[in-house]
């Protein structure tokens, strides 16, 4: 008697990520990306007058943009930017200029500034390294954040766009992996960018990231707003 061995092709569930879902993330995962390289190119970090004048006495800064100031002959107190670069990436700092030291704003009302001196900020800087090159300009308005880099407020415009794009490809994609929508969309808000980013790696199909071991289990809404707050609170402490 022969045995009649029965070949059964197993049904493979069809894959719901399109090429277009796919496409999507990925391109907006590159614009994130160039956000950043963006960022580093036009932004600038918050420093102190102190970390300055350091980077000035080492040579390693030959020319700070100042804006702001006061006359010579002027009492009373005024508030300074100071811009400088060093080797590709832009700093900035805030210093009070008061004349006399007991007309400064004491506490809070000092805002955001780093030092009170009682002379001019250009030739302090000057007296630490002389033949530094001082520009004045006119202030400047950066109010867009991103990891710590101030940015000009054009930015904001392409921040917007990415990030309602982000919500769109959220809403409109298949069912993301590794947490739900509403856990992706708490990690995203709240703790924005880095939610952004570890959404378009790991909420779908990435190449060279392996798919999740058992996609059932996922991460609710709940645990991820309270990962994201955890998440964000470290990333402010570490600004």
């Amino acid at each position: 008697m022969t045995a009649t061995v029965v070949e059964t092709a197993t049904a493979r569930r069809p894959d719901p990520w399109s090429a277009s879902a796919r496409g999507w993330r990925l391109a907006l995962l590159l614009g994130w990306a160039l956000m950043v390289v963006i960022a580093v190119v036009v932004g600038e970090r918050q420093s102190s007058l102190r970390d300055l004048q350091h980077a000035v006495a080492a040579g390693e800064v030959h020319e700070v943009r100042i804006a702001g100031g006061m006359s010579a002959q002027a009492r009373g107190f005024s508030t300074v930017e100071v811009h400088w670069r060093r080797g590709l990436l832009g700093y900035t700092t805030t210093v009070i200029e008061a004349r006399p030291l007991g007309r400064a704003p004491r506490g809070s009302e000092r805002g955001e500034a780093t030092a009170v001196i009682g002379e001019d900020l250009g030739t302090r800087l000057q007296a630490v390294r002389p033949g530094l090159e001082v520009v004045t300009v006119d202030r400047t308005h950066r109010s867009t954040d991103l990891l710590g880099w101030r940015l000009p407020d054009w930015t904001s415009w392409l921040l917007l766009a990415l990030w309602v794009s982000t919500l769109l490809v959220l809403v409109g994609s298949p069912e993301p992996w590794r947490a739900t929508r509403w856990a992706w969309f708490w990690l995203m808000c709240v703790a924005t960018p880095l939610g952004m980013a570890a959404y378009l790696l790991l909420a779908g199909p990435t190449p060279l990231v392996p798919a999740p071991r058992n996609p059932a289990r996922r991460l609710t809404g709940g645990w991820a707003f309270l990962l994201a707050a955890a998440i964000s609170s470290v990333a402010d402490s570490i600004r």
